[in-house]
Formats: structure tokens, sequence, C-alpha cells
């Protein structure tokens, strides 16, 4: 990349001489060298370590230092080369370092230095960075990168920049002690702030204003400003609102009034946020549209008062400038960890404010929170009160050495009470008052494994709790029956002994197990399933007393694929794991042997059998069961979970779909077995989307037109909670941009607005007669197991859009739904509902959105496959401008 040195044009840092001219002369030459040849890229200009003093021209919209169309400005770091504006200036300086008011600037960027305001030895306002063409005007700055960048002490505000400005990138960077906002994003589209701070700024750490739009904040971090940590707001113009804001992640703390603020702005979406200590608010929703806070830790706010403020607010904004209220609609607080615990209590966890509903239903959901500790209340909504969870206690028979197996139905749910709607347990393990243990599942059911040998009274404790967090405690007893002792029968199945020590599998009764040799095998002989996709077994009667024992069972797991194995006892599965090590075809199996442990109850005379399933290349390979009595057993060892970074390539405006077998979890290592991935949705460092799945599979979607390296993070855990964090590195191919061929499929045409499902081509879909159906019918799957389709061709122009799809989702079941285009999966999701067979199909119309990529021609598909009573039944798709590509 071309360079040139501002000591050649005479700047000095020497804290004494005005450098504005040299430094502007240095800038401008780098422009021209660019011009002359652009293909050689941006030229950049270098700033030595030292403090440069520049000044204003008298005209506050010349800035100090103009940063011009194909340069970078670049220091020697951060608090290492420093701008400082001049002492004693008097004056208002526009941008101590800017672009031209009164040209279009692109591909210019300003690295590694600081920018001094200097505030207590100047008068005027002074702005540390900006951008934009003259207010007013059409133009719009383009391609304009910031990193690491310091500016404080301006009387002004920190990082300015202006409308319009296009794919405006600014990280790794900080402002502090600055007059009014540390960063603005004024009418910014496209744009990127990640991985910032800022703090003790006079007023908002973050403000983006006036129609900003599609703008990413990830990982930033605001606190101890003087206002709120980041405000998304209209401003005091009447203007159209900012829109699609994502805030991702981030933490935003100890600011003077709220952490986050949304005030006549939509479309906002807060995912991953931590907000804590604010004096107000956590988060504030006033007079915003589609406003989304989600998977976020919300605590200890209100740091103002005793019940003053509370964690999430929800109100209405009268609007001065345009005499209009706007009503806060479509809020949604989903998921997110609310609490106080604490010396100060927050009013409740979610309020929306009465006069909200005014004008009319609002549309607010609160659903999945955990919120605790409030002053007043959790969750308080002009709809509905907060009622409380009754947990009834209950009464269970059980047998001694029996499992005690209880459905939903008679569940410990079944005679509670949630009027707030999300009725459900707190899932896990629970132990017992004498030593049993219970396994609870979150819709009531459970199974209860009493101690060895114990009759009498048991009981245990669990949680229930409704849709906004309320919880309550049951205390569930269990009456264990006496069941009188008697000499077990000698074994009498005829099958090889299996007695106390170790038992070598080729002396059991063998099904489509063959002997082979091996030298690292005790006695010389294992067993192997050659057999693909079926499974073999060895059995033996078990010979030894009854009681708790330790079974060790020792086998290859050394090639790729992954192969169930497991043991029954008396017929009934005790134990199960996966042989799935992938060491590949130069994988040594006389050098892999590996062990599995597993505690059982077993009988004299039980049936104990051992089982594999061979599937891909990994043989089921099997050396011996080693049975010992358990004492004082000592637990497996604690292996760490081994993350190891992945890199895939993809396509430009393409989803890239990955498998289990080539995804995040294939190269990494979990001894403990059953690893596993944290499965969500996540968003990428370039703002692309990942849907990872707990297999590792996932799949990419990257950001319209976006092409270079994105990435992720990701979680993998074992069976015993270890974890561990991986990178996934994706290059995404350019593609040349072409008008796509008009549409030449014999589908019937799908374009933006609604389509009817019977307007489609139809597959294994049914039409019927649905009153609450627009035009009166709607299609239906009656064939149980098989998936039907209903398929056209896109008409509208190539871009991303908001695909919504209407759908009946009533009975009793978890029938798999989906889009596809051009036959790739865009979307899936699941009807599954459970509303029983009293639920009305006529009123549970609901609703799937998504946004998908499409081209101009591409197949779109909606599929969908009846599972026990679940039907299929669609209604209509409606696609909607979302992003348009020109």
């Amino acid at each position: 990349m071309p360079t040139i040195s501002t000591l050649d044009y005479g700047a000095t840092p020497n804290n004494t001489t005005n450098d504005s001219a040299a430094i502007n002369a240095a800038i401008r030459a780098a422009n021209a060298q660019y011009l002359r040849n652009p293909s050689d890229g941006p030229v950049t200009v270098t700033l030595p370590a030292g403090t440069f003093i520049v000044s204003g021209t008298g005209d506050k919209s010349d800035g100090a230092i103009k940063l011009l169309t194909g340069t970078i400005l670049q220091g020697a770091g951060m608090g290492q080369t420093i701008l400082k504006v001049a002492d004693g200036w008097a004056g208002d300086i526009t941008g101590v370092v800017r672009t031209p008011y009164n040209e279009v600037t692109t591909k210019a960027g300003l690295v590694n230095l600081t920018i001094d305001g200097n505030r207590d030895q100047t008068t005027g306002k002074i702005d540390g960075f900006y951008t934009g063409v003259r207010p007013g005007s059409t133009q719009k700055d383009a391609d304009i990168f910031v990193s690491a960048v310091e500016i404080l002490d301006c009387s002004g505000y920190g990082f300015d920049p202006h409308e319009q400005t296009i794919r405006l990138t600014i990280e790794n960077s900080v402002a502090h002690g600055n007059g009014l906002d540390g960063f603005v994003a004024d009418y910014i589209i496209d744009g990127i702030y990640r991985n910032n701070i800022a703090y003790d700024n006079d007023r908002h750490g973050f403000n983006i204003t006036t129609t900003a739009t599609n703008l990413l904040l990830s990982n930033n971090e605001a606190y101890s400003n003087g206002s709120a940590g980041v405000v998304v707001q209209r401003g005091s113009e009447n203007i159209p609102w900012p829109s699609d804001i994502q805030i991702v992640g981030g933490k935003y703390y100890n600011n003077a009034r709220e952490g986050i603020l949304t005030r006549m702005a939509d479309d906002v979406t807060v995912d991953g946020a931590t907000v804590y200590g604010n004096l107000r608010q956590g988060v504030r929703v006033e007079g915003s549209t589609d406003t989304t806070i989600q998977n976020s830790t919300i605590y200890n706010n209100s740091q103002a008062g005793q019940n003053a403020y509370d964690e999430v607010q929800i109100i209405q904004r009268a609007d001065s400038t345009t005499g209009h209220t706007y009503y806060s609609t479509n809020t949604k607080i989903l998921s997110n960890n609310i609490y106080s615990d604490g010396a100060i209590d927050a009013r409740y966890g979610v309020r929306e404010e009465p006069t909200n509903d005014d004008a009319g239903a609002t549309g607010t959901v609160v659903s999945g929170n955990t919120i605790t500790g409030m002053a007043s209340g959790t969750v308080s909504t002009p709809s509905s009160a907060d009622n409380p969870v009754v947990a009834a206690d209950d009464t269970y028979n059980a047998t001694e050495d029996a499992v005690l197996s209880v459905g939903a139905a008679q569940g410990v749910l079944a005679n509670d009470t949630a009027t707030d709607g999300g009725k459900a347990a707190v899932a896990g393990q629970i132990t017992t008052a004498q030593g049993g243990t219970v396994a609870l599942s979150n819709d009531g059911s459970f199974t209860y494994t009493p101690k060895s040998n114990f009759f009498g009274s048991d009981s245990f404790t669990y949680a229930a709790m409704d849709v906004d967090g309320d919880r309550d405690t049951g205390t569930v007893t269990l009456n264990v029956r006496d069941v009188a002792e008697t000499d077990p029968q000698p074994p009498t199945s005829g099958l090889p002994a299996i007695g106390i020590g170790t038992t070598q599998l080729e002396a059991l009764a063998l099904s489509r197990f063959t002997l082979v040799g091996l030298s690292s095998a005790e006695g010389g002989q294992a067993v192997e399933n050659r057999n693909k996709d079926l499974e073999a077994t060895a059995k033996g009667t078990f010979t030894g007393e009854s009681g708790t024992y330790k079974i060790k069972v020792a086998y290859y797991d050394e090639s790729d694929g992954a192969s169930p194995m497991g043991i029954r006892v008396n017929g009934a599965t005790a134990a199960s794991w996966i042989a799935d090590k992938q060491l590949g075809s130069t994988g040594s199996d006389t050098r892999t042997l590996t062990s599995y442990e597993v505690q059982l109850q077993l009988t004299k005379g039980a049936t104990v059998e051992i089982y594999g399933t061979r599937k891909d290349a990994e043989l089921v390979r099997i050396d011996a069961l080693t049975v010992e009595p358990v004492g004082n057993p000592t637990p497996p060892a604690d292996n760490p979970v081994v993350a190891a970074n992945d890199t895939y390539s993809a396509t430009e405006d393409k989803v890239l779909t990955v498998s289990a077998a080539q995804g995040v979890l294939a190269n990494d290592t979990a001894l403990d077995g059953n690893k596993a991935a944290v499965a969500g949705q996540i968003t990428t460092a370039q703002g692309g989307t990942v849907a990872l799945s707990s297999d590792g599979s996932f799949t990419y979607t990257p950001k319209v037109d976006f092409f270079g390296s994105d990435s992720f993070s990701y979680t993998a855990f074992d069976t015993d909670g270890d974890q561990a964090t991986g990178t996934v590195t994706l290059n995404v191919q350019d593609v040349p941009e072409n008008t796509p061929p008009p549409p030449t499929s014999q589908f019937p045409a799908i374009g933006v607005g609604t389509t009817e499902l019977e307007s489609l081509a139809l597959n294994k879909f049914t039409l019927i007669s649905l009153s609450s159906a627009q035009g009166g019918q709607a299609v239906e799957n009656r064939n149980k197991d098989v998936e039907a389709t209903a398929k056209g061709t896109f008409t509208g122009k190539t871009g991303t859009y908001k695909v919504k799809v209407a759908y009946y989702d009533e009975s009793d079941g978890a029938s798999p739904m989906g889009i596809r285009v051009n036959g790739g999966t865009a979307a899936s999701w699941i009807a599954n509902k459970q509303l029983g067979s009293t639920g009305s199909d006529a009123k549970t119309l609901t609703f799937y959105e998504a946004q998908i990529n499409l081209t101009q021609g591409s197949t779109f598909e909606i599929y969908g496959t009846r599972k026990d009573a679940e039907l299929v039944r669609i209604d209509n798709i409606s696609i909607s401008d979302w992003q348009m590509i020109a």
C-alpha cells in the first residue's frame, strides 16, 4: 500500500507548532496519488508518535483536518499520536478530522491515534470526528472506516458521522470526557459499530438517530455517561424514524439515566446485552414499534431509588414536534434474566404503563423470562394482572426397588395453577430426602428411582413457573411399598455366566458379532459387528448377588462414523453411548482402546446384554466386560473439552449448509462423552446469521452483498458440563453481479404481497374450507408421516425479504414445516402447540416469519409433514420488502 509521511510536508510533533496546513498538504498529495491510480488502493498518510497542534479556519464546516477520498490517516497508536486543538482556540470546529462537506468522500480511513478537543483551554463547540456531505444533499459518503481511535475532551460530540454516510465502520475505539455524546450515528446506513467504549461523556454514550437504517452495534460498552448508555431515537425533527437497528452483546451500566433507550424508533432488536447499575430503567421502550429485547441479562437498575424505576419499561411518547402521541406496539420481551439482588430493588421486572394501550391493543409479548427480586412485582401490563403461580402438593405410590414413571397428565403440574399461562416445571435431576433420584421434565412428568432396598415415605420439592417468571414451590410425597425378600431362583436362561470380575465378550452368547484377533485385546481376541446399520448383541446371565455395580465396557473407538452402543438389563436399556472418535482412515484400531463406565442395579439371574449398531465406517469392536461391586466409587476424571477452530468456504448471497459430519464439532474432543454444541441463532462479526444445531451442523446466511472474511464463536460441552469456545472462520467468495434471467419455471407465480396456498402447485396437500382463512380456503396435509409441498416461482426482484407464513397450529403432535428456495432449506420450524382435543382449529391462526434471500425466478416451496394428530394446515404466505437489492 503506498505511503506518504506528514513529516515530509513540514509537520512537527512537538506540541508547539500548528501542523494543520502540513497535515492537510500531505493528505491532498495522497488523494492526488490515489486518483491517478485507484487500482493501487488507498494511500496511507502517516503521523509518527508525538503531539500535533491543529486548529480551525474560522468556518466551522471546514474542520481542522480534511480526510479525502482514497486516503488513510494513520498514527502510531492511541495515546501515542495525538491531534490536539491549540490552546486558546475560539470558535466552532465541526470535526477536528472530517470529510469535506462539499464533495463525496469514499474509501477513506482514520486509524491508531488520539483526538484531544482540549475543552478546558478552548471556547466554542468542537466535535472530534465528522463525516457527510452538506445537510439536505442527496449525495452520500461511503466506505469510511475508523479503527483504534480515541476522542476525548471535545466540547461537542466525540464521533459524529452524519447524513448521509453508507457502509461506515467504527471499531475498537474509545470516546470519553466529551461535552455531548461519545458516539453518534446520524443517518448512517448499513453501518457497523463494534468493540467500542464510551464513558464519562456529558450526555449519551451512543446516540443512534435521524433515519439511521440497518445498523449493527456489536459488543460495545457504555458506562458512567450523563444520560443513557445507548439511545435509538428519531430526534427533534419530523423525519423518518431510525429502523432495523441491532444491539448485539455489549455492556451498558452505571449511566445517569437508562442503560438502553428506544424512543420513536422501529424494528430495534437487543440481543444478548448486559444492562445493570443504571440510575433509571435498564431498558426503556418509548413510543417505538417492533422492539425486541431478548436473551439479555438486566439487573440492579433503578439505582436512583428503591421501587422508583423498572428494569424494563414500555411507555407511550407524547411528541411535541408533531403534536402526536406514539404508542409502543409489538414489543417483545423474551427469554431474559431480569433480577434485583442488591440494596436497591427495581419496581417491576417488566412494566407496560397503563396509558400505553389508550389507542388500543399494543401486541406486547412477555415470555420465557426469569424475573426475581422486584419490589412491586415481576410483570405489569395493562392487559392482565400479574397472577401468582400456585404449586399444589402431590402424593404418589411406588414399590421397593422399582422405578416409578409418571406421565404429564398425572404429573406434578396437573393440579397446579398458572393463570398467566406457560405453566412449566424447572426440569432437572433431583435427589430425594431418602437418597432416591428423580428425573423431572418441564411438562411435570418424572421418573423416581428409590434407593436400593428402601421402603417407607420419601419426598422431594420442585419449582413451578409461568410465562412471566412467577414461581412457587411444591412438595411431592412418595409412599414406597415394602416387597418381601425372596431368594432368587438360580439362572435358567441357558446363557453364559457373567460374574464379578472381567468377562471376555467372546465367551457370551453372540448375535451378529464376529470373532476378531487383535494383539491389543485381552487374550488376543475381541468381537466385531461388520453389519452396517444392523444391531449386534452379546448376552449373558448375571450370577452375582443383587446390588449396585460398576460396569466397565472395554471397546475400540477408532474410525469415521457415530455408532450407538449400550447395555440392556432384562431387555430394558440401562445405559447408552456413541462410538464416534473421528480418527480417519489412518487411525490405528489397536491403540485406541476406550472404556465406558456406569453404575447399574443388577439382580441375581438378570440377563445382561451388550449391543452396538455399526454406522458408516465406525465398526463396533468390544474386548471385555468388567463388573465390580460399588463401595465408595471414585468419580471418573473430569477431562476438559477441546473446541478446535474451523474454517469453511461460502459464496456471496448464498446460504451455506454444513452437516454434522463436517460441522463445528467434527474436530473437537470431549473425552467425557456426548459432546454437543450450544444451539441457537448467532449473529456473525459481519452481520450474517448462523443457525447452529446441537450436533454441530449449521446454516450460515451472509449479509446481503457481503464477501470477505466473517466469523462466529460457539460453545462445545460434554456430558458432565465442561465447556470450551471455538472460533469459526467463514471465507465468503465474491460473485460478480449480473441480471438474473426472467423466470422460466412452470410453477405458479409468487410475488411481493400475499399469495394463497391453494393457488400454488400442490403435492399431497388437500384443499379445505375454513371460515377463518382468507378467502375461506386453506390447504391441509392429511397424510401421516408424509411430506406435502406447495411450489411457486418468485417473480420479484432479487433481494432479502420478510416472509410470513400463516398456518394453523392447534392439535397434539409436533409436525416439521419449512421453506425451501431452489431445493435448499431456507427456514424450518415445528407446529407443536399442545391445545388438546378441545382446541379450536378455526381460531388458532399462527404466523412464522423469517428473512430470506430470494432471486428472481427462484423456486419457492412450502413443505410440511404431519406427525401424530398435528395436521399441517396453511392459509397463505406474505412476502414484503426488507432490504431489496436494486
